[in-house]
């Protein structure tokens, strides 16, 4: 769009230069002068010159529920398509319509809702999605997940301690 704009100024400064005679320096002066008239007026229009609010938009809201509305300007679309996906499938979807959440947590807290699960355990942002996977995985097995539903172990280490304790169940059967 600029590159358009500075083809149009330069067409329009070539007419008037052949109107009125005006010589190269002439035409440099004014497309300066324009140029930094341009500069001060989107100073002073431009929303970034307060950066609490450059990123406004308008709000395009979604309900959830009869408590709970969001704004879908905080969600990319990938995220707004697995909310709707919850709620076409009748899940409480407030539990992971959460900006903070990416695509992938909010996958393993859709599949906790579609298991039944109380996933008010693993939704929490401070997991990621290897986590929540994991502590999924347990729940759905029926173990005590308690040992490593930890945001401090990592998905591999809470693997481990799932597999440690699978063994030693089988061991001491």
């Amino acid at each position: 769009m600029e590159v358009f704009i500075y083809v149009l100024i330069f067409l329009a400064t070539f007419v008037a230069a052949s109107l009125f005679n005006w010589t190269i320096l002439t035409i440099a002066e004014h497309y300066y002068d324009w140029k930094e008239k341009r500069k001060e007026v989107l100073k002073r229009s431009e929303p970034s010159v307060i950066p609490e609010l450059s990123e406004l938009k308008t709000p395009k809201f979604l309900k959830i529920n009869e408590n709970c509305v969001i704004d879908e300007n905080l969600f990319d679309r990938f995220q707004l398509s697995r909310i709707r996906q919850g709620l076409n499938q009748g899940l409480d979807v407030s539990l992971y319509a959460n900006p903070k959440f990416s695509l992938e947590q909010m996958l393993q807290i859709q599949q906790g809702l579609i298991h039944g699960i109380d996933v008010s355990i693993y939704a929490k942002p401070e997991y990621d999605e290897l986590q929540m996977e994991q502590i999924l995985s347990g729940l759905v097995a029926g173990e005590d997940i308690s040992d490593y539903a930890d945001p401090s172990y990592s998905a591999t280490e809470m693997a481990l301690i799932r597999y440690k304790e699978n063994m030693s169940y089988c061991h001491n059967k």
